[in-house]
C-alpha cells in the first residue's frame, strides 16, 4: 500500500469535524453598570467567547434596574433564538 492510500484510509476512519464551541453555547445577559451615567448600556451579554453590550430602551429617558433587566431578558431570548 502506498503512503497516500494509507493516509486516505486514515482520514476516512477519523471522526468527523466538530463544530466550534460557540455554536453550542447560550447567551446570558446580566447587569453590569458602566458608571457613565447612562443606564441604557448597563447590561453585558456573553456566550463565553463573545461579549455584547447592547444599548437598550433608547426611547426611555429614565430607566430602573428592573426595566433594564426585563429588556435584557428579552434581548437574551432574541440572541438565543
Amino acid at each position: 500500500m502506498c503512503e497516500s492510500s494509507a493516509l486516505e484510509q486514515y482520514l476516512l476512519q477519523s471522526d468527523p469535524p466538530v463544530e466550534p464551541a460557540e455554536s453550542f453555547t447560550r447567551w446570558n445577559c446580566g447587569y453590569s453598570p458602566t458608571m457613565d451615567n447612562d443606564w441604557h448600556n448597563d447590561v453585558l451579554c456573553t456566550n463565553g467567547a463573545v461579549e455584547d453590550r447592547p444599548y437598550l430602551r433608547e426611547w426611555d429617558s429614565f430607566i430602573t434596574q428592573d426595566e433594564i433587566m426585563a429588556s435584557a431578558a428579552e434581548y437574551e431570548r432574541q440572541l438565543n433564538g
